[in-house]
């Protein structure tokens, strides 16, 4: 192969066995400029449970001629010195020892963790933003021997690459599995700008062409894995699916071009079905399984200030409406955050309690304090003064707490809502399809069964890892004789 790539989320707890996309993204535009590319995914996993036979792959498909090896660091959260770190290490080893000239390019949408794995893998280059053109030109400036700088960043937007009209994302030879779900990229970008968010292409124009892709492109998607891999199951990665109506009917068109039913599970905003209603019903008939929302907060004065100013009231009627169409048959999980400014310790355990009391139509609920890190290019942190934090050596502070007190209050909430929280949320949905479970059987799963099924998902990951292996395996078995 001319480029290979690792992919993976960190292992500190188990997770279902989704395939991150930005890999395969990579991939597929490499793949179009007829460069032979092949993602290895869950590298860490198969090096846990199937560690001969990752060697074995790796062997098979890096040669001595291959010109670099990619590492998609966006979910790889690894401490140095940590079994993870020995692993990378290991396969950077036997790499190098295939192919002595290879190059290493790390790259990912977290700064930190791309960081963290270029200093591990003492990486040759690091690729900022999207890399959908800005790889292919790494490739054919590595293979000519020009002096390149450490750090690539000509197009971090991908403004060279042609995203509306891209083709498929997953090829016949990555190993995909019969009925496996997969991520699905409609869009990129969000039209809003929420003061703690790190994403890039914040504020994008709703209406643009350039970011979404059109209904051929997403029908020529949905046919291809279908007609592949027989999915129909889908975490949609879009960072606000429902912006428009619009671009809600387009996806549908395009399912219905396909000629077949599906699934999926995706990121709503709650402002913008309260004012499209329609959104509600639309969402239901093309196959909504399971939606996350951001509310971040029930302060009003708070929530307003990051960008979420539909109010509590408003939010508790809208989501009853939302219920009386999805009902069961849709799991709806949100998102609160622990340290935004104007809520004290006092507000926070207020509306944390009302949330317990079920004031909220809402399955489940994550908590999580807020971050502000180094690097981050958020409005908080660009001017942290002016929404009342100071910035310390051990994270921030403002008049009510700092970053560790505020980490300790959402654990506390986190814990005590579990009795409260009923079923699983957006990823567990759609992952465990990947078990080959229906969704009578995903969707009666309650938070207490899922908090006792570490031992049945280890098992159920094992059995998917294999099968993964073996179809890799089995595509390159011809390699390097």
């Amino acid at each position: 192969m001319n480029v290979v790539i690792l992919t993976d989320s960190d292992t500190g707890f188990v997770r279902v066995p989704l395939k991150s996309i930005g890999a395969y993204k990579v991939a597929s535009a490499l793949r179009s400029s007829n460069i032979d590319t092949i993602v290895i995914s869950h590298f860490l996993k198969l090096a846990d449970f199937y560690p001969k036979e990752l060697f074995t792959l790796l062997s098979k498909v890096v040669k001595n001629d291959t010109i670099f090896l990619g590492i998609s660091a966006t979910f790889l959260k690894i401490k140095p010195l940590s079994k993870e770190h020995k692993v990378i290490i290991s396969i950077l080893n036997f790499v190098k020892k295939l192919a002595p000239n290879i190059k290493i390019v790390v790259g990912g949408s977290l700064l930190e963790n791309v960081s963290t794995i270029a200093q591990i893998s003492k990486a040759n280059h690091i690729i900022k933003g999207y890399a959908d053109s800005t790889i292919i030109k790494l490739y054919h400036d590595i293979l000519n021997k020009k002096s390149l700088s450490y750090i690539i960043d000509d197009d971090p937007l991908a403004k060279d690459y042609d995203f509306s009209n891209c083709t498929p994302s997953y090829s016949s030879i990555d190993g995909i599995q019969k009925e496996e779900a997969l991520l699905l990229e409609v869009s990129r970008g969000c039209r809003f700008k929420c003061k703690f968010c790190n994403f890039v292409l914040l504020g994008r124009n709703p209406k643009t062409d350039k970011y979404i892709r059109t209904r051929y492109s997403l029908a020529k998607e949905l046919e291809y894995n279908y007609a592949n891999f027989n999915t129909t199951d889908y975490l949609i990665t879009c960072d606000t699916f429902n912006e428009t109506t619009e671009k809600l009917e387009t996806v549908y068109s395009a399912i219905k071009d396909v000629g077949i039913k599906i699934n999926f599970s995706c990121y709503l905003r709650l402002e913008l079905i309260n004012v499209n209603r329609e959104q509600i019903s639309l969402l239901k008939e093309m196959g909504i399984k399971s939606a996350t929302f951001g509310i971040e907060s029930l302060n009003d004065k708070a929530a307003k200030t990051v960008g979420k100013g539909l109010g509590k009231d408003k939010l508790k009627s809208l989501l009853e409406d939302i219920y009386k169409t999805w009902g069961e048959d849709v799991r709806t999980q949100s998102n609160l955050i622990v340290g935004l400014p104007y809520d004290s310790v006092e507000s926070i355990n207020a509306w944390m309690s009302s949330i317990e009391n079920n004031y909220l139509k809402i399955h489940n609920f994550t908590i999580s304090p807020l971050g502000l890190f180094d690097g981050y290019d958020t409005e908080f942190n660009k001017h942290p003064e002016k929404y009342g934090y100071k910035l310390t050596e051990t994270g921030w502070q403002n008049e009510y707490m700092d970053q560790q007190e505020a980490g300790r209050l959402a654990m506390y909430w986190a814990e005590r809502l579990k009795k409260r929280n009923s079923y699983l949320g957006l990823e567990g949905v759609t992952g465990f399809r990947n078990y080959g479970w229906d969704y009578d059987k995903i969707l009666s799963i309650s938070m207490n069964d899922y908090e006792n099924m570490s031992d049945i998902m280890k098992e159920q990951n094992k059995i998917f890892y294999k099968k993964y292996l073996n179809k890799m395996l089995f595509h390159n078995q011809g390699e390097n004789k």
